[in-house]
């Protein structure tokens, strides 16, 4: 596991080595890419490396979890929002097509579900309002649903990636808006609980 960084110099050759990975992994496999080549191409001593990171993984993980927290920050320009979908859920798709490169460089290298355990992480540990929007609170049933929940969202996210964006951002805003109000399996078929 990646450790957090409480020194800003810590955090920055965190972050150093993060986009260092990215860039590598736009040029060849991530089996290809070793600690060794990596601080070699950053400038950072393997000493620093593992100082902040046991392993090139946890470094792709940093990599995602930062891209998460880059959301909350995230505005999609309003001159892009349709009137229909929430507008919070077609911020969320459009911010993911613009990360298009990293959805590339994740599903080259068979990394994808990486998105979708990261969600998970991501949800659990520091999105509360997440949390509390889809009922998890509740610590007997959190882990269940936020499973649940992040797993749709970047399986969607993910599908829709690698189906060229037939879809608008607002098409998949409302998909996704209709499968959280409106169960996709007909009551009556489902046994009573």
């Amino acid at each position: 596991m990646y450790k957090r960084c409480p020194t800003a110099k810590g955090a920055a050759q965190q972050q150093i080595l993060e986009n260092t990975l990215f860039a590598m992994m736009q040029e060849m496999p991530f089996s290809s890419i070793s600690v060794r080549s990596m601080c070699e191409r950053a400038e950072v001593s393997r000493k620093t490396f593992y100082r902040l990171f046991d392993n090139k993984e946890d470094v792709l993980a940093a990599l995602i979890d930062h891209i998460y927290r880059s959301y909350i920050y995230f505005q999609m320009p309003k001159n892009q929002i349709v009137p229909g979908p929430p507008e919070d859920l077609q911020n969320f798709f459009y911010y993911w097509k613009q990360q298009t490169v990293l959805l590339d460089v994740l599903k080259a290298n068979h990394k994808s579900s990486l998105l979708i355990e990261r969600s998970v992480t991501h949800i659990q540990e520091e999105d509360s309002n997440i949390l509390h929007s889809i009922g998890a609170e509740n610590p007997s049933r959190s882990r269940e649903t936020v499973l649940f929940f992040s797993s749709g969202c970047m399986a969607l996210v993910i599908d829709w990636h690698e189906t060229g964006y037939k879809k608008s951002v607002a098409e998949m805003a409302d998909i996704f808006a209709k499968l959280l109000t409106t169960p996709p399996i007909r009551p009556e078929i489902l046994p009573e609980i």
